[in-house]
Parts: structure tokens; C-alpha cells; sequence
């Protein structure tokens, strides 16, 4: 016989690579890189939530940016995986130390974006503080970490620990490290000062929160809620835009006396940022909810004695020639021009019922508007001046109507069982504003102008928001909130609570990620900075507060400074816990220093000084607790 020789040589198989390919910057900076798009998509996925710009759909743009930054990144890792695979190294160890978990993640963000996509269509989409904590999310979240990290993995295995290294080998390890903050802070929004300031420092200490109320303003959109600077002792309530949309007319009232037999109140003129305040009226008794003609002349309000009825007044914005419209024989409440500055709307029981009235502008031909239901008040003109839309209890039920100025047309605009109060039209008149109490949280709702697309727009579980009007130039929503009484749902207690609780858990996540870094390297100068200052920026720009990223970044260059000049290593043991101590104090005192500057903080010094050691001693805390075993006691010394 013979055999098969036919001079074809065989194929050589392929030799196996031992160990791991190498990582290299280039690889460390595209993986770095590439997770800024993943979480820069994450965190404009939080930005349209709550700007309210999701539909019930899953398929949106901001997904968009979010998931095909995860589809670079699970493209980059799959490729890297294969190519080092037809090399030669075994599939478990085809990437470059560190980044095989990112693999992981990848894998899972497949599995767990599949899972999101039917949780949405089975249960809709996620709102408020369901969007961190829907199962789904957590999973995307925990698979998104493993991805971002594999640059700090991977500098882990190749950089020996105090080794000096510049921006170029430890830079994507800083980056990623800020990415990883941000990330963990992103899930923990519920609990971080910077989404949560205007709730903390709402009311001012020794306040009884149910009686104390501040004017407010915020974007058409929701964000940017700011309070505006107030009068020291006064409560305002109810308030109105000039015509040009720069100056509100506010009502304030003596807080010791609010709402006794001999509280008083006055109208005050001021800039819409709150300075330059001005009193308007001196009259005996309470003036409220004024209303600006349009024309920019007078301020139209009500005038109450204490054991007299609310009457109806005009008065120049000079605050001259104060005029009565109303008589004593009946109430008046809640006047409103007309867009054509001939004519006021007004609530009144005249006819023994709580009825809808429409009036000329020097009180004369005074006509019923509406007299069906109880309780009907809240009335403003659509800005075209054809309707007017109020609420009115029927059937035991606040509800928003609309109706033509001739009485016809009659239109129910909100069904819910909560109750529906105060609206106000849009300048273009397509949209409009009330107060609902949907929930058990008063909140500042927007509908259609039909009645449809109902939206959430205050979003602020922990004031009672209330009064909204627009600006005139349809920009931003002035209305008046206060916190709730200590009886009721969220008193100042559980605010200073909330508060502390946020320091506490964003000082623990933040010293927790430097002190590691620090133990491990000397870091290049600016990394604090690059850490607290893009981890602040991308939180604030979840509602608008960018002030609060400027002492994160000042306390980024002051902890860059104190690394450089200090030094802090173990061996050193002084500087290491006196760094740790330090620094986050740095931060939150800059903190609180920018907020008593910009809207005033509210804490007794106990508190805010207590927050400011407090977050100094988890630092230290956790300076020892992550001491390793081979860190043995008599390597260091704490007075070293």
C-alpha cells in the first residue's frame, strides 16, 4: 500500500499565547474615551427625564446617545477580544488585564437593555425616583460600572503602587475615576444637594413651615426652581409678572401674625431676582393676589380688613390713586385683567354662591359669568381673550373648566380625583398651568389647551407648590410654596433630615474614590479638579443648578494643592489622615458658602457646621478602613 504523500503541508497549528496581550495608553485613553459617550449618554437620558421631554416610548433620542455609546464600547471590547483571539491567547484572557469584567459588562448591558426595553412596554416608563431604582436600570447600571472601570483595572495591574506617573499614563484612570463618581452619584440623585438643594433650604429655621411661604421662580420646564431673595420676617404670597416679563408684584405678610386678627399685609414691587423691593400699598388690613394690567399702569388686588370683607382695588404701579372697584356688601377675590386691559375677572358670592364674574376695568357692568358648581375661583383670560379658564367643585371634585366670555362652551379640562386649582393660560395659549394635589404632593401641573397631555411640571414632593403664572414672554412660572407643616406630610425635621442624609452618602462616595486613588499613586496635578468638577457640572445639569459646580471645582484645586504640597502617603501618616480629614470638609464649607451667597441657608450654625466636621471624621474613618492587610502598623506611623 501506500501512503497519502503528495508533498501539501499540513496547516501548523496555532501556538497559544500564555498570560494577557498587553494594555497600552493608547488602548487605556480609547476605552476612556469611549465611556465619556456612554456616560454623557446616561446623564442626558437624565436631563430629558426631568425636563419632561420622554414620551411613553422606548425608542428616544437621548436613548439614542446612550445606547450607541454602549454599542462602541461593547464594538471596541468584541473586536479587541477577537482579534487577540485568532493571536493566539485564550478567549478567557484575550483582553489586556482589567478589561476583561468590561466584557462582562458589555454582555450583561446586551442582556440588560433587552430586559429594559420589554420593562417598558409592559409597565411604561419609569418617572421620578423609579428611574434609579427600576430593576432593569440597576442592572444597565452595575453592567455600565464594569465597562467604564476597566481603565482603572487595568492601571491597577500595571502600575505599581507610588509609582510617579503624568497625565499621560494615569490620565484615562483619572477620567474614568470621575466617570465612576458620577455614575454612582447619578443613582443616588435622590440623595444629592445638587438635584436637591431647593428642597433642603426651603424655609427658614424657626419658621412654622405650614404658615411661612416663599415666592419662587423656575424655568417653563420645570428646572432651575430658584427661590427668590425674600423680605426677613415676611411670607409672600400670591404674585404676578410685570408686562415686560423683569419685575413681580408679590404679596408679604408679617409671619408672627400671618393668618391672626391682626396679621397685615402689604404688596411689594421688586426685580424678578428679588432685589430692589419696593412696597407698593400701606392700607390697614391685608392686600393679596395682585394682578398686573397689561397695559403695565396699575395692580389691580384685594383689600381685607381684618373683620371686613375682601374688596376689590386698583392702584398705580407708583402706588397713587388707590381705587375701590367692590363694596363691602360681598366678597371679591382673585382679580384678573383682560388681555385687552378693558375688563376684570373676579370670583364673588354676591348671588350667595362662590360664581365667576366679569366686570369693566372702573368696576362698572359688573355680569355673571359662571354659576354652576361651588367654589368657583381661579379664573385668567386666554390670551387671546375669547375664553376663560377657572376651576370649580363638582360632584364633590376640584376640576380645571374652560368657558367662552359670553358664557357658552362650557369645556371640563381635568378628570382626575385630585383636586385642580389656580390655572393659568401660556402666552401662546396652547398650554395651561394649575395646582394639583395628586398623589398627597401639591405639585404644578401643565395640560393641553384641550385638556390633553397632562405633565408634572414642579416635580417637588417636598413643597407645596402653588399659585403659578406665567411670565409673560412664556419663559419661566412664578408661584408661590412653602414647606409642609409639621403635622403633615413633610415637616422641616424630615427636610434637615433629607439634607444630612445627602452629605452624609455623597462625602462617603467621594472620599471613598480619592482616598483610593491617593493610597495608590501620586496623582497628577488638576485630578481632583477633573474629578469634583465634572462630577458637579453633570449633576447640576440635571436641574439647572450650575452655580453649585463652581466650589467643586475651587475645592478641586485646593485638594490638587494640598496633594502637591503635602505629599500624603502612608509612610507619612500625618499628611495621609490629615488630607483625608481635610479635604472633604473643603469641599462641603464651599458648598454651604455658595448657597448662603446665592439664595441663603437656612440651618442654624449647628447643623451646617456639624454637616462640614461630619463629613471630615467619614473621611478619616475611611482613611483607616482601607488600610489593606499588607499595610502593617509598623511600616507607619500617624505622627510620622
Amino acid at each position: 500500500m501506500s501512503t497519502v504523500s503528495d508533498g501539501i503541508p499540513l496547516q501548523p497549528s496555532r501556538s497559544r499565547i500564555e498570560g494577557y496581550p498587553s494594555s497600552s495608553v493608547r488602548f487605556d485613553w480609547i476605552a476612556a474615551l469611549i465611556s465619556s459617550w456612554l456616560v454623557g449618554g446616561l446623564f442626558l437620558d437624565g436631563w430629558a427625564h426631568t425636563h419632561g421631554r420622554v414620551d411613553d416610548v422606548f425608542f428616544t433620542p437621548w436613548h439614542a446617545v446612550l445606547y450607541s455609546g454602549a454599542a462602541a464600547m461593547i464594538a471596541f471590547l468584541a473586536i479587541s477580544q477577537w482579534r487577540n483571539v485568532n493571536k493566539g491567547y485564550a478567549w478567557r484572557r484575550a483582553l489586556p488585564q482589567g478589561y476583561p469584567l468590561s466584557l462582562v459588562g458589555a454582555v450583561l448591558f446586551v442582556v440588560g437593555g433587552g430586559l429594559d426595553l420589554i420593562w417598558h412596554t409592559l409597565f411604561g416608563i419609569e418617572v421620578n425616583i423609579e428611574a434609579l431604582l427600576s430593576p432593569t436600570h440597576i442592572l444597565l447600571s452595575t453592567a455600565g460600572i464594569l465597562m467604564i472601570t476597566g481603565p482603572i483595572r487595568s492601571a491597577w495591574k500595571q502600575f505599581a503602587p507610588g509609582t510617579h506617573l503624568g497625565w499621560t499614563q494615569l490620565g484615562a484612570t483619572v477620567l474614568c475615576a470621575a466617570l465612576l463618581l458620577s455614575t454612582l452619584t447619578f443613582f443616588t440623585n435622590f440623595a444629592n444637594l445638587f438635584s436637591r438643594v431647593i428642597d433642603v433650604f426651603a424655609t427658614p429655621s424657626g419658621i412654622d413651615t405650614g404658615w411661612y411661604s416663599a415666592l419662587y421662580t423656575m424655568n417653563a420646564d420645570g428646572t432651575g426652581q430658584t427661590r427668590v431673595a425674600y423680605q426677613p420676617g415676611l411670607s409672600a404670597w400670591t404674585g404676578d409678572w410685570s408686562p415686560d416679563s423683569s419685575q413681580v408684584v408679590v404679596s408679604l405678610s408679617d409671619v408672627s401674625t400671618y393668618r391672626s386678627d391682626q396679621s397685615s399685609g402689604a404688596l411689594y414691587i421688586m426685580e424678578v431676582d428679588g432685589s430692589n423691593p419696593r412696597q407698593l400699598t400701606d392700607m390697614d388690613g391685608n392686600e393679596y393676589v395682585p394682578s398686573w394690567s397689561p397695559d403695565g399702569k396699575k395692580i389691580a388686588f384685594i383689600s381685607q380688613l381684618s373683620a371686613g370683607q375682601p374688596i376689590i382695588y386698583t392702584i398705580n404701579v407708583d402706588g397713587s390713586d388707590p381705587k375701590s372697584l367692590t363694596d363691602n356688601s360681598s366678597q371679591a377675590y382673585m382679580p384678573v385683567w383682560s388681555p385687552d386691559n378693558k375688563q376684570i375677572v373676579f370670583t364673588s358670592n354676591r348671588s350667595g354662591t362662590n360664581y365667576i364674574y366679569v366686570m369693566n376695568a372702573d368696576g362698572s357692568a359688573v355680569r355673571e359669568l359662571v354659576n354652576q358648581g361651588i367654589h368657583n375661583w381661579g379664573a385668567r383670560w386666554s390670551p387671546d381673550g375669547g375664553k376663560i379658564v377657572f376651576n370649580s367643585v363638582r360632584d364633590n371634585n376640584t376640576d380645571i373648566y374652560s368657558i367662552g366670555v359670553d358664557g357658552t362652551g362650557e369645556t371640563r379640562l381635568t378628570t382626575s380625583e385630585a383636586d385642580e386649582l389656580t390655572p393659568s393660560w401660556s402666552p401662546d395659549g396652547q398650554t395651561i398651568l394649575f395646582t394639583s394635589t395628586q398623589d398627597n404632593v401639591t405639585d404644578i401641573y401643565r395640560i393641553n389647551a384641550d385638556g390633553s397631555g397632562l405633565t408634572n411640571v414642579s416635580n417637588n414632593p417636598t413643597l407645596i407648590n402653588q399659585f403659578p403664572v406665567w411670565s409673560p414672554d412664556g419663559s419661566k412660572i412664578l408661584y408661590t410654596a412653602h414647606a409642609y407643616s409639621s403635622s403633615s406630610q413633610m415637616s422641616r425635621y424630615d427636610q434637615e433630615s433629607i439634607g444630612i442624609a445627602s452629605v452624609l452618602i455623597q462625602a462617603a462616595l467621594l472620599v471613598g474614590l480619592v482616598i483610593v486613588l491617593v493610597k495608590r499613586w501620586p496623582l497628577p496635578f488638576g485630578s481632583l479638579t477633573l474629578i469634583f468638577g465634572l462630577n458637579a457640572l453633570l449633576m447640576t445639569v440635571l436641574n439647572d443648578q450650575y452655580v453649585l459646580a463652581l466650589p467643586a471645582v475651587i475645592a478641586g484645586v485646593i485638594g490638587d494643592t494640598l496633594l502637591f504640597i503635602l505629599k500624603p502617603t502612608l509612610r507619612r501618616g500625618l499628611t495621609y489622615y490629615g488630607f483625608a480629614f481635610a479635604f472633604p470638609m473643603i469641599y462641603y464649607a464651599l458648598f454651604f458658602m455658595t448657597i448662603q451667597l446665592t439664595q441663603g441657608i437656612e440651618w442654624r450654625i449647628h447643623l451646617w457646621l456639624g454637616a462640614i466636621v461630619i463629613v471630615g471624621m467619614i473621611g478619616l474613618t475611611i482613611g483607616f478602613l482601607l488600610l489593606l492587610p499588607e499595610d502593617q502598623p509598623e511600616q507607619h506611623s500617624i505622627l510620622s
